[in-house]
């Protein structure tokens, strides 16, 4: 859970309309990378790119295309519709893979209503062109506010902040149709609108989906009782969810009496899933931890390493020259902090990698990660994205990072899209 101060017009929002298009600018004192185009097509969506997903309530929701070269510097393209509607709260309605590219396509929440008569949001599919995002299809996820987004062959799966997982099957023509719908928690303490999950991916083998649930409004009362990760059984042709185990993650080995609350979810080259545990009342008191997936769908706890973040939520892997071995990022959102650790099957210790705020300073803003693939050689680029209207120039932005594969360590390189994304951005995908 995170707690977002907006300073623009007095407003206080609490969570973790489109500008004008202006050209992208860097922060002070980062120097513009030189641009070459590699083995890139400059330009070329389908190649290098970075795609931001808006919160945008009035005129429709959006999706902001920036393109890539091969020294990770970016250029705007343009801001794509998706179809549905944003809710325009931002952070509270963030989700770690609330826009989702699997190959040439993109998946979008639209946390906002449909329409006064249909109060559910939707999710869209987007095919990336060249130059270009084409909406393929927009379908209601069946539950209020869709929060994150993950695809495993033809099924894909959105969770809802009332606590509801809708599952789909795409078709051929990439379409969506409904398949199953699921309440993950009923008691009042946990489900319904005291929900708030945050994250949703599918296990190695792709038989289960985990999924990182928190309560909204949080208090300093909740212990760590009140935080689950849920695994289940998927069938991946069907999309039909079974045998729901809800993980208490006191009972994984708690972190202290106050919330460990999971965020962001990833799995590594091992199946190891990593789960950020945010801690978001105690200053730098954050938590990682790795845990085994097991065939019944509980876990086991494998490692707990202390980062030293400030609400540690985002996250993404990077394959380090070393076979076996990974880095694992993750950005706080009250210090716009990226710290790094060693992942193999389990976390080594954290160390400050970085700073994504316009001004170098550990201010609030870090809403979303990603790093470019690292499945084979050549370099690898890490993306920030801030959104928070906190930040010292109130201008939502990405910061781009070298990334050296040898230690883990992050080379700044610049920042893109000030003036461009809109006030309430709230997640990246990267190519």
């Amino acid at each position: 859970m995170k707690l977002t101060i907006a300073m623009t017009m007095g407003l206080l929002a609490v969570g973790c309309a489109e500008t004008a298009s202006t050209p992208a600018k860097l922060g002070q004192g980062d120097q513009a990378p030189a641009r070459q185009s590699g083995s890139l097509v400059v330009g070329d969506l389908t190649q290098g790119a970075v795609y931001v997903q808006g919160d945008n309530p009035v005129g429709g929701n959006k999706v902001y295309a920036f393109s890539r070269d091969a020294s990770g510097a970016l250029a705007y393209v343009n801001a794509f519709a998706t179809g549905g509607y944003g809710s325009g709260l931002g952070d509270p309605n963030s989700g770690d893979h609330a826009v989702l590219l699997d190959d040439n396509l993109l998946f979008v929440t639209n946390a906002g209503s449909n329409s006064l008569l249909d109060l559910n949001g939707s999710v869209s599919v987007l095919a990336v062109g060249p130059s270009s995002l084409t909406l393929l299809d927009v379908k209601s996820t069946g539950g209020l506010q869709p929060l994150t987004v993950a695809r495993r062959g033809n099924v894909v799966v959105t969770v809802n902040n009332d606590d509801s997982i809708q599952t789909f099957t795409l078709t051929v023509s990439h379409h969506l149709v409904p398949a199953a719908h699921t309440v993950l928690n009923t008691d009042l303490l946990h489900g319904g609108t005291a929900a708030h999950p945050a994250d949703v991916v599918f296990s190695k083998a792709g038989n289960q989906i985990i999924v990182a649930e928190r309560q909204l409004p949080a208090s300093l009362g909740l212990p760590d009782n009140a935080w689950f990760i849920d695994v289940a059984t998927i069938d991946p042709v069907s999309g039909a969810l079974s045998n729901i185990v809800r993980n208490n993650v006191a009972a994984l080995g708690g972190v202290g009496n106050l919330a460990a609350e999971p965020f962001a979810l990833q799995i590594g080259a091992s199946g190891s899933l990593v789960v950020t545990h945010g801690r978001f009342e105690i200053p730098n008191g954050s938590y990682e931890a790795s845990y085994t997936v097991n065939a019944d769908n509980t876990l086991t706890r494998t490692s707990l390493v202390p980062s030293g973040g400030f609400d540690d939520c985002w996250s993404t892997i990077v394959n380090s020259n070393t076979p076996g071995l990974q880095f694992y990022y993750e950005q706080s959102f009250f210090d716009s902090a990226i710290r790094v650790a060693s992942l193999t099957n389990t976390l080594g210790s954290f160390t400050l990698a970085g700073i994504s705020s316009a001004s170098g300073l550990q201010v609030p803003g870090g809403i979303d990660l990603g790093a470019t693939p690292s499945e084979g050689p050549g370099p690898v680029f890490l993306y920030a994205l801030n959104g928070a209207p906190a930040l010292p120039d109130a201008a939502p932005k990405l910061r781009a990072f070298a990334v050296d594969r040898s230690s883990g360590a992050l080379t700044p390189l610049g920042f893109y899209g000030a003036g461009t994304l809109p006030p309430f951005a709230v997640g990246l995908a990267v190519r």
